[in-house]
């Protein structure tokens, strides 16, 4: 059958309504439709009511669960045909539609459009992803009768890695069955995917070029290809077929545990896209499902600038290894138009991204262990912080992409990464990196749990402090919420200096108020407190004009000049050898943003800008004044 005219897509304007008929799934697989313990389906009047809410949509699609399996399936059409469904649809798995007279029975009830959901044209495939033998063929003999019965005829194709490459003979064949528009739909990390992405995902990187294939092949055929949940980035030359983020819409009933299912239904929450991204609502960004399991690589590839790299050394054949030199902010490139230019050039020198532009690479990284942490009070801790440690293949992957940057200094700081679980055998694995100092600062009172070797494995560590929240053991322990915290990172400030003599070693105050700045320097003035003074003012302080009285109260040393560092010098008189202090960094990597925020428990803190942007680089005004506190007088 021939595909005539062609279908305006759904716009924010008047968008595709789905509308939600319940959970309950008649196939599973191993894609990502079916929910949990799917609760009883809603009336008719929660599934008519919810449709009502958008009374300006292009189109109402009977969605969410498989439709037919409800009992009272006829009367839902027809309760919602008398509810003025403009364009009433279903997405169905087609599996119903082949019995006798069914689809015109739903015809006459007042069913416009039937959207069939078929993941190929071969039947071992699609039988495979939905998980029955034989499925394929009852869906496409229950398209055709919809076909012969009058209703116009749709597919939704999930893109997997094993059919994406397939995608131009799937077109054809959903065209010749009478197919006028097709969904090429990306399948998301719910359901049983959730435990099968990797095989079952389709790759973004190898997926681009199928896409446009499709998009283009539509344009020739006249067939409607439209294209959702994937962001622009994957095939730029397809950006037409694109539906915009707010073009689908879910109605969902207001009753029961419906609301709560709201998110199983609606696409998974996206992250900034690319360099190039236009944003919402034309583009959706990075998928954090896909993200989490396969990092932004892909993403952040995207939109680079292309340079002539000039004349480049040969790359020596002999003589030693040869080490690529560092990113400089660059990401491997996913596409084959990229290989194809590389190949062109007499020689690479080392470098396999010598097409891409780079900049100068940071002098350091702020790197954290995802893991909850030990503080009682958030603001001094990590706020917010994760509830269950990160997995450690995914910290070692971040620690070999934070080896490439070209960074010299790592620095692991937060309060929650030496309360990870394996934070010991994590320390020594940055310890195998290429990066000339590591620096570890945090709650050193985790260090109780670990024994002397592990301790002596940590030789690479350069630096190591710890964080007190008072010189005074209780009120440190209450603030900690921990007794014997103090103690325990003195201790470990003690054992670590004997296990590892190589190691500069040290501990830093967080103040939380003007009061302890004198027990500090008091403190570090007897030699009960190891290395040097040190300071921070945490993001939840006192008032910086007491803070600067007590400052001016002490004399000329080492406490005076560390209080000084985190003063502006417009209100303080610094001496000329204090450095400013650092201000804090959020954390580097493919992590939530949320958890990359700096932490309460660095040993940096964070402070404004300055008075205007062409200060913000002049030592008088660095490093600001702290956020957190108050200011009068």
């Amino acid at each position: 059958m021939t595909v005539t005219g062609r279908r305006t897509p759904p716009t924010a304007a008047q968008p595709e309504v789905r509308v939600v008929a319940g959970a309950r799934q008649r196939l599973t697989g191993k894609l990502d439709h079916a929910v949990d313990d799917a609760p009883a389906d809603p009336s008719i009047a929660d599934v008519v009511a919810a449709a009502r809410a958008f009374p300006d949509a292009g189109s109402w699609m009977i969605a969410g669960g498989e439709p037919t399996l409800r009992d009272d399936f006829p009367q839902l059409v027809r309760a919602l045909a008398d509810a003025g469904a403009p364009g009433l649809g279903m997405i169905t798995d087609g599996l119903a539609l082949g019995a006798p007279n069914v689809p015109a029975m739903l015809k006459q009830l007042g069913l416009k459009r039937v959207r069939v959901r078929l993941a190929s044209a071969r039947g071992d495939a699609h039988d495979w992803l939905f998980g029955q033998t034989g499925a394929f063929k009852r869906a496409v003999k229950g398209l055709r009768a919809c076909v012969e019965a009058g209703l116009e005829v749709e597919v939704e194709c999930t893109v997997t890695r094993p059919t994406g490459p397939y995608l131009d003979e799937a077109l054809d064949f959903f065209t010749k069955l009478g197919a006028k528009t097709v969904v090429l739909r990306r399948v998301t990390a719910r359901g049983p995917t959730a435990d099968a992405d990797i095989p079952v995902a389709a790759r973004f990187g190898l997926v681009g070029k199928d896409l446009e294939k499709a998009a283009q092949l539509g344009m020739r055929s006249g067939l409607n290809v439209w294209i959702e949940g994937f962001p622009q980035c994957v095939s730029p030359g397809a950006k037409m077929a694109y539906l915009p983020t707010d073009a689908v819409v879910w109605a969902v009933p207001s009753t029961g545990p419906w609301p709560f299912l709201r998110p199983r239904f609606e696409p998974p929450p996206s992250e900034r896209g690319c360099g190039a991204c236009p944003g919402g609502p034309a583009c959706c960004g990075a998928p954090t499902d896909y993200t989490r399991r396969f990092g932004r690589m892909e993403i952040d590839s995207e939109g680079v600038k292309l340079v002539n790299p000039g004349k480049l050394p040969p790359t020596p054949l002999e003589g030693g290894d040869v080490f690529p030199p560092p990113r400089g902010g660059r990401f491997p490139q996913s596409r084959a138009m990229f290989a194809r230019m590389s190949a062109q050039l007499p020689s690479l020198a080392g470098d396999p991204l010598a097409l891409v532009a780079k900049s100068d690479p940071p002098d350091t990284l702020r790197f954290v262990f995802l893991a909850p942490s030990k503080i009682a009070d958030p603001v001094l801790g990590d706020r917010p912080g994760p509830d269950v440690p990160e997995p450690t293949r995914e910290i070692r992957q971040r620690l070999v992409k934070a080896a490439q940057v070209g960074a010299s200094t790592l620095r692991i700081a937060s309060a929650g990464s030496l309360w990870h679980p394996e934070a010991a055998e994590m320390l020594r694995e940055a310890t195998r990196l290429e990066f000339k100092r590591i620096e570890v600062a945090g709650d050193l009172s985790a260090f109780e749990r670990l024994g002397d070797m592990e301790i002596r494995r940590l030789r690479g560590i350069t630096r190591l402090d710890g964080a007190l929240l008072s010189a005074d053991a209780a009120e440190h322990d209450a603030l900690v919420g921990r007794a014997g915290a103090f103690d325990a990172t003195l201790k470990a400030i003690d054992r670590a200096g004997t296990l590892v003599p190589s190691l500069e070693l040290g501990v830093y105050a967080v103040l939380t108020s003007a009061d302890q700045l004198l027990p500090f320097a008091e403190a570090w003035d007897r030699g009960d407190l190891p290395g040097a003074p040190f300071f921070r003012l945490s993001s939840k302080g006192g008032n910086l004009t007491a803070l600067l009285r007590a400052a001016e109260s002490l004399p000329q040393g080492p406490a005076r000049d560390a209080i000084a560092a985190v003063l502006p010098a417009t209100i303080f008189d610094r001496p000329d050898h204090v450095v400013p202090a650092p201000i804090a960094e959020v954390a580097w990597g493919e992590i939530p943003e949320s958890w990359s925020q700096p932490s309460g428990l660095d040993r940096f803190g964070c402070y404004t800008a300055g008075l205007d942007s062409s200060q913000r680089a002049d030592s008088r005004v660095l490093p600001g004044y702290a956020v957190g506190w108050t200011t009068t007088g």
